[in-house]
């Protein structure tokens, strides 16, 4: 756990580089310096500045971008703050706030002004995604690219409201198309468990009876996906959830637990309900993962992956290539989600590898003692 920065040893780095020179151990200098910068810029100071030190408490997205503008922050820079410090997606152009707030911030417009603009609009949040012709992100941020005023923004984001009632359309996609190449009939999934799967069971009640279920199910696929299917979690194939695992696990960093893949977000991305970004992006992460390692086993009929760094370039460039493409930050090594991935990429069984880690979170809190024998 020690390994991982919590937000305020983060923030301590970024003050750091812009401009603090105090006593990087003086939390009321620290919160001082940070309150100075958003009375300069005329920004509501945040109540819970001090509580980001003596709490380790998290930061909300607009705090976030309310630091971006503080500080006068360029795109670039903002976009670094929050992949590195705040461990979330910048931008999102689905977002109609979000779009003022890059606008803004590339063309040095101070965060009062934003708020202005935010207020002239017709503001739409995002719902269920039911788009018949999805706008994707990409092409937004190209039409944001092109616009040189705020009356263009204006006018842009006004006369194109419905395409901002939906967000993620990009990760949607990707998420559903990996889905089903995981879990169709005769799909990844099934042909795994048929050839190379050894289930999650308990040995020492090897003739008792267990619990029936569907193969093909979405959460028991979930449970294969993560090593975990098989007797030892016929109580967690009931209860559709792991959150009584994963919370205050002391084996998994809470980044890492918060928003962890589960069968309710899974469900609501495939059937186009809204859940936070960072749900979208650690789905996205494990399903790419899982399909990049599964078609190499099953292709030689072995989990084996000879350590050959083709392949880790390969899986980590088509995992970056996809968030990339959906708007969200590349694999980090200082995020705990990300770290779990990399590092199971960096042994001579991956998937075995992110299994095992996942085995051992679950004997944490189950008293369990069992993995794959390689």
């Amino acid at each position: 756990m020690e390994t991982f920065r919590s937000f305020d040893r983060a923030l301590d780095t970024f003050i750091a580089e812009y401009g603090y020179n105090g006593d990087i151990g003086d939390i009321e200098e620290k919160t001082n310096f940070i309150k100075d910068k958003f009375k300069a810029s005329e920004i509501p100071v945040p109540r819970s500045i001090r509580r980001w030190y003596t709490e380790h408490i998290l930061i909300e997205r607009k705090t976030a971008f309310q630091i971006c503008f503080a500080f006068q922050l360029d795109i670039v820079q903002t976009e670094d703050f929050m992949r590195r410090i705040c461990l979330m997606r910048s931008f999102d152009y689905h977002n109609m706030e979000e779009i003022v707030y890059c606008f803004s911030l590339k063309h040095k417009i101070n965060y009062c002004m934003a708020q202005e603009i935010i207020s002239s609009m017709n503001m739409v949040k995002p719902d269920k995604f039911q788009a018949e012709v999805p706008v994707y992100t990409k092409f937004l941020e190209n039409d944001i690219e092109n616009i040189n005023s705020v009356d263009e923004l204006v006018k842009y984001l006004n006369e194109n409201a419905e395409i901002f009632e939906y967000n993620n359309a990009t990760a949607y996609h990707i998420i559903q198309t990996v889905w089903n190449d995981i879990a169709k009939p005769e799909g990844l999934a099934i042909r795994e468990r048929r050839k190379l799967y050894k289930a999650f069971d308990d040995e020492d009640n090897a003739g008792k009876k267990s619990r029936k279920r569907a193969e093909d199910s979405v959460w028991e696929i979930c449970l294969q996906i993560l090593g975990l299917s098989g007797s030892y979690a016929d109580s967690y194939y009931k209860e559709r959830s792991l959150k009584s695992i994963l919370k205050d696990n002391d084996l998994l960093h809470p980044l890492a637990e918060n928003c962890f893949p589960d069968r309710d977000g899974l469900n609501k991305v495939l059937t186009g309900r809204h859940v936070s970004y960072e749900r979208v992006r650690k789905l996205l992460i494990l399903l790419v993962f899982y399909k990049f390692w599964v078609i190499k086993a099953l292709n030689k009929n072995d989990y084996y992956s000879e350590q050959d760094e083709n392949d880790l370039e390969r899986c980590k460039s088509m995992i970056n290539e996809m968030l990339m493409d959906a708007g969200y930050p590349t694999l980090y090594p200082g995020n705990p989600y990300d770290f779990i991935f990399l590092a199971s990429m960096n042994t001579l069984f991956p998937l075995l590898s992110f299994r095992d880690i996942m085995r051992e979170i679950y004997g944490q809190k189950s008293c369990v003692t069992t993995g794959y024998e390689a």
